[in-house]
């Protein structure tokens, strides 16, 4: 196979773009005559020469699909259901690319899924962590081919905020349920209360410092005299 036809072999990512790479790998193997060598058992033949040739064509076809396959994710897929890296039987590679990564593809998006519906706000450190976890599972299945509708997406990311926003939850599930809700919107507003909620404890006063003035210089006293007792009630700040 000439290095022309090489290039045009895409790496294969997952079952999202295992359709084109199939179909680029077969017009590129049937232009070289490589073809038979991925969807037959081609026994060995016994002349020498038709051996020599053989054996170049098959190794000449697992190193290129070889090649195609060095995306880590995928590589760690097929090896770990069997693939040996130094394989030189194209067709136990072409086969084995077709039975484990559809598969492997819909039981990571179910588990993505699975892990998404379940997302809750009080188990992360902060809300910009949250974001960041629904917008990578989000990420992570549209690379799977699990590409949610929005309001799908709007609605599992509510649900996660339900427990620690109860009064937000309510007014952002009305404009959800009226269809004035978008996810650029919602984002921009959970974005918002993450900023406040990541400013909040600077703005914690700090102590007065002790000045050393006699009792009762500087201080905070009654009618009477007598220092003023501290108000407790919740908002106060005397």
């Amino acid at each position: 196979m000439s290095e022309e036809s090489k290039q045009y072999i895409p790496l294969l990512t997952g079952e999202d773009n295992l359709p084109t790479w199939k179909s680029v790998v077969r017009r590129s193997f049937i232009m070289n005559g490589l073809w038979e060598y991925l969807v037959t058992d081609i026994p060995e033949p016994a002349d020498p020469e038709k051996l020599k040739e053989w054996t170049r064509d098959r190794v000449q076809a697992s190193l290129i699909l070889q090649k195609s396959l060095l995306n880590p994710h995928i590589e760690r897929m097929l090896v770990n259901n069997g693939l040996d890296m130094e394989e030189d039987d194209p067709k136990a590679i072409w086969d084995l690319v077709n039975q484990v990564v559809p598969t492997v593809t819909k039981a990571s998006m179910s588990s993505l899924l699975y892990e998404f519906t379940r997302l809750d706000r009080k188990s992360f450190a902060t809300l910009f962590d949250y974001i960041n976890k629904v917008q990578e599972i989000n990420k992570r299945l549209k690379s799977t081919g699990c590409d949610l509708q929005e309001n799908v997406i709007i609605a599992i990311t509510l649900w996660g905020l339900k427990s620690t926003y109860p009064n937000d939850h309510s007014f952002w599930i009305r404009a959800f349920e009226t269809g004035t809700l978008k996810w650029a919107e919602l984002m921009k507003e959970l974005g918002r209360i993450a900023l406040d909620e990541q400013i909040r404890p600077t703005m914690v006063s700090l102590p007065a410092k002790n000045t050393g003035n006699p009792q009762g210089s500087g201080q905070n006293n009654d009618k009477d005299g007598g220092k003023m007792k501290r108000c407790t009630k919740p908002g106060c700040k005397f």
